[in-house]
């Protein structure tokens, strides 16, 4: 087969894998297209779920991790001195702040720590 046949075929088949120029193809060779599509998109499925898992357990992994830094920095936060735990909280947003109060009992007032008047 020369090159410029080649080049010919191969523009037909890619046509033809595209859903483009099908009249001139029989029953059987409409039935071989058919497979080979049914093929390459389960081969498509497969590896997009396989990447879908990967990213699930990437992320369950970067869950954990956070989880246990956010435990440290609590136990840092319950231990610190109350002086200590407001220079701290001064740098965090009030969310952070309300969630710190919940923990030692509320007895603290998220907007007090932020302004420095908790007493």
């Amino acid at each position: 087969m020369q090159w410029k046949e080649k080049l010919t075929y191969m523009e037909e088949r890619y046509r033809n894998l595209n859903g483009e120029n099908l009249a001139g193809l029989e029953v059987k060779d409409l039935q071989n297209l058919e497979n080979e599509l049914c093929a390459s998109v389960n081969r498509v499925r497969a590896r997009k779920i396989q990447l879908l898992m990967e990213h699930i357990q990437d992320f369950r992994q970067r869950g954990l991790m956070l989880s246990q830094h956010n435990e440290l920095l609590k136990y840092k936060l319950l231990e610190a001195s109350p002086l200590q735990a407001c220079s701290v909280t001064r740098e965090t947003t009030p969310q952070d702040i309300q969630g710190f109060s919940s923990i030692k009992g509320g007895s603290v007032k998220p907007w007090a720590l932020a302004q420095g008047t908790h007493k």
